[in-house]
């Protein structure tokens, strides 16, 4: 039998070589997965915007907490909870944070008493709601003509 350049069942992973690698080890694909992470790959669709995340950088192992203020297709637009910057972030170092409970706009009324949990001080003011929308809740601060765009992951429901 005669081997002829680039005839289709002799070349690199070609037939002949796809039916020795089946026949000796029971492969049936002639690529390998050496590098590639077992774990699941994140998407835009494992988070939702509001949402309260931890980001670690993997270099360092340091880590930041902050709320999602976009999802892109490949990244996401995360605002640090201690200085109030916004950074972008890929999905795959970024991990739902546990210490907050993801809240919606389901969760709230228009007229609802609410207390604002600010990220930027340890403080925390009240106010209402005037509108509810997507992303975050328009809240008015009591006492005061000033009304502000809140994300639903720091607000929550007041008793007074």
């Amino acid at each position: 039998m005669e081997v002829v350049k680039g005839d289709p069942i002799y070349k690199g992973h070609g037939l002949f070589f796809k039916d020795l690698v089946y026949a000796y080890f029971g492969h049936t694909k002639t690529t390998h997965e050496l590098f590639v992470q077992q774990e699941t790959v994140k998407t835009r669709d494992d988070f939702k915007i509001g949402q309260a995340v931890t980001v670690t950088n993997p270099i360092n192992n340091e880590s930041r907490t902050g709320i999602i203020m976009k999802l892109n297709p490949t990244t996401a637009n995360v605002q640090n909870t201690k200085d109030g910057k916004i950074f972008r972030v890929g999905y795959s170092i970024i991990q739902p944070y546990s210490g907050i409970v993801d809240k919606t706009k389901t969760d709230f009324k228009i007229g609802q008493m609410v207390k604002i949990l600010s990220p930027r001080t340890t403080g925390s003011w009240i106010g209402m709601i005037m509108k509810l929308n997507p992303k975050n809740a328009i809240v008015g601060k009591m006492g005061t003509q000033s009304s502000f765009k809140v994300p639903y992951s720091i607000i929550e429901i007041s008793n007074s």
